[in-house]
């Protein structure tokens, strides 16, 4: 029982494995009666199971409870409306295509618009209606051939894949009765089989051509047009159904029976056919890729969901930079028999959204391909990827997919060669510390002091000098008496006499030529007898001479007066002893605030051009500054309270000296 069942088995495959053809015919036939005999007795004899139907056959279906009914379907009928009494038309050829099925058509000057468009939808463009290829160079000698439209060709695709190996050798010509058709240039699935002579031409015999666009000439008049699919489909259009008839097939003088041989092969999946097998990656020492999720487990989520939206559970890993090999063996159909096949320009791309990978595979000639590669320093999602398309074979393209992960951080080296250039900064700055700190403990190191001021912050740096060598003992260097610019009081009543950092200038500034001029004596030196007044009150005795004296005739003192004055003023030794002067432009009447305002002006000038340094700790600034007066003649030193009124009307401008005391 059990033998029976297997060689019922056996029987059911053999019979499955025939291909099943569906035939259109005009008339009901049969294959010995009909017009296309030879042509079909061609396909009996490779195999083909033919079944014989026209437009009004009622029993004709693509698909029965799903499963499809034919692989190949063979229209040589080219007036046909629908695919029998069903009404199936275009859209049951197309998604008979979709499915993976093969078509060859037949046509003529009577073609059907269901098949215009069943053409035009495939991407082929049958010429108008009433046209023809005619050609009065290449033609038959033929009485009844009014238009010489029995035209004969031999411009084929060199590919004997396509058009058999015997067309290409004895190029015997093809004979063709129709339309002609254009491929549409945008179709990278189609291509032309058979053109027509470069003096053909397709137009209307029977109109006048008036437009360019009414006539296609040479070449781009396409006679045979084949289409093969993205899924493999292969779809052969004629615009001749006599290119099948059995007057030119079983003809020797003509081609037209090795033609329709080869091109029914390649059309129906007889030739040309290419598969896959034995797909492998893997890393070049032979070991497998890991597994992404092969340690989780979730029992509670079916295999069919992915809880982790971002990773594939099988997802196979490979780290980056790995040396990755991939092979698989490809072997081509040839007379009915799978035999290795053996090309090389069959390439490998390693593909995320852009190929960072290309490479030419090496095969064994037994149809074994393998590479092996580096893969890139990108890590993410990639694809293995092959896209095999060649014309006459069927075209190649699967993926596989992985991941790239980036190094654990136990997988890096330990030096990497592009960060040598950071590692020698590194020790260089501890090299650098190392010896700074070496040289800063060794060597004996300046003093630094910081002073401050209640206002100012003020940072006085001083130095240590080394003694002679017979002296070991180091003592620190005391800086020479400095002497400091006179300060200009402060003026607004009720606001301590707070002292503002003295400011002093060096011989630089000792031009003649400027307004100010500041004359430092360090030396202990006798200061003229004159009595202490401020600024403020010079501005008030000016004003008080001014009202009483230069109104009165008799202004100034004798001698006398003058002698007793100086003899009652004050005479002492003073330590420091600071003379400023000032030009003042006080012409008579003399203006008190005209006179303040230009001291006050070369004051700011001067403490914007003389540098800020500390004073000495023995002087006192709460003390007044100190006014003399000197009459423009002798120089000599007067008390303005009491001598103002002795300076002649005439002398202008008057040279006030503001001295600083330290008392």
């Amino acid at each position: 029982m059990y033998r029976s069942l297997l060689l019922l088995v056996a029987f059911v495959a053999a019979a499955c494995s025939a291909a099943r053809t569906a035939v259109f015919l005009e008339e009901a036939e049969s294959a010995e009666t009909n017009n296309y005999s030879a042509f079909l007795g061609q396909l009996s004899a490779r195999g083909h199971e033919l079944s014989y139907f026209t437009e009004k056959s009622a029993d004709f279906a693509l698909k029965r409870y799903g499963d499809a009914l034919y692989e190949n379907v063979v229209i040589l009928a080219p007036t046909l409306k629908t695919l029998g009494a069903t009404n199936l038309g275009k859209d049951a050829l197309l998604t008979f295509v979709e499915d993976g099925g093969n078509v060859i058509v037949g046509g003529s000057i009577r073609l059907s618009k269901m098949l215009r468009q069943f053409a035009l939808e495939s991407g082929v463009e049958f010429e108008k209606k009433g046209t023809i290829v005619m050609d009065h160079v290449n033609h038959l000698k033929d009485p009844t051939d009014t238009y010489h439209s029995l035209i004969k060709s031999t411009k084929w695709i060199s590919s004997d894949l396509v058009v058999g190996k015997d067309v290409l050798k004895n190029k015997k010509p093809v004979v063709y009765n129709g339309i002609g058709m254009t491929l549409e240039p945008s179709n990278i699935l189609g291509f032309t089989v058979l053109s027509a002579e470069p003096t053909a031409y397709s137009a209307a015999p029977t109109k006048d051509i008036r437009e360019s666009h009414e006539v296609v000439i040479g070449s781009n008049v396409g006679l045979v047009t084949a289409i093969q699919a993205r899924n493999n489909a292969r779809l052969i259009f004629s615009g001749s159904v006599d290119l099948f008839d059995n007057s030119y097939v079983a003809s020797v003088e003509f081609g037209n029976g090795a033609f329709v041989q080869a091109v029914s092969k390649w059309g129906l999946g007889e030739s040309g056919v290419l598969k896959v097998s034995n797909v492998h990656h893997a890393r070049e020492d032979g070991s497998l890729p890991d597994k992404m999720l092969s340690d989780v487990q979730r029992p509670d989520q079916p295999l069919t969901l992915y809880p982790d939206a971002e990773v594939a559970r099988d997802s196979l890993v490979y780290r980056i930079k790995d040396n990755l090999t991939y092979s698989f063996d490809v072997a081509e159909l040839k007379n009915g028999q799978w035999t290795p096949f053996a090309a090389d320009d069959v390439q490998l791309e390693f593909v995320m959204l852009d190929p960072h990978v290309r490479k030419t595979m090496v095969h064994d000639g037994k149809g074994h391909f393998s590479v092996t590669f580096t893969a890139p320093d990108v890590y993410g999602i990639f694809q293995f990827r092959v896209m095999y398309r060649r014309v006459g074979y069927s075209t190649l393209h699967f993926t596989t997919q992985v991941s790239l992960r980036p190094y654990k951080h136990d997988e890096y080296e330990r030096f990497i060669p592009a960060a040598f250039p950071y590692y020698a900064s590194a020790f260089s700055m501890m090299a650098g510390v190392l010896i700074f700190s070496i040289v800063f403990l060794m060597t004996p190191r300046n003093a630094i002091f910081v002073g401050y001021n209640m206002h100012y912050n003020i940072a006085a740096i001083t130095r240590t000098m080394m003694a002679d060598d017979e002296d070991d003992d180091v003592k620190p260097w005391t800086p020479p008496v400095q002497c400091p610019a006179p300060q200009y009081p402060n003026m607004k009543k009720g606001v301590s006499r707070i002292p503002a950092p003295s400011a002093r200038l060096d011989h630089n500034f000792l031009n003649l030529d400027k307004a100010l001029n500041f004359a430092h004596r360090a030396t202990a030196a006798p200061a003229a007898p004159t009595t202490p007044h401020s600024t403020l009150r010079l501005a008030s005795e000016i004003e008080r001479v001014q009202r009483s004296y230069l109104a009165d005739d008799n202004h100034e003192l004798d001698e006398a007066e003058r002698r007793e004055i100086l003899r009652q003023a004050p005479v002492a030794d003073y330590r420091y002893n600071y003379d400023a002067l000032i030009d003042v432009d006080a012409p008579t009447p003399v203006k008190p605030r005209k006179v303040k305002k230009q001291i006050d002006d070369k004051w700011k000038q001067s403490l914007q051009v003389a540098p800020r340094l500390g004073l000495p700790p023995d002087i006192d600034l709460h003390r007044e500054e100190r006014v003399t007066a000197k009459d423009g003649c002798g120089f000599e030193s007067f008390n303005v309270r009491q001598c103002m009124s002795s300076v002649p009307l005439p002398t202008a401008p008057m040279r006030l000296f503001l001295i600083n005391y330290d008392l």
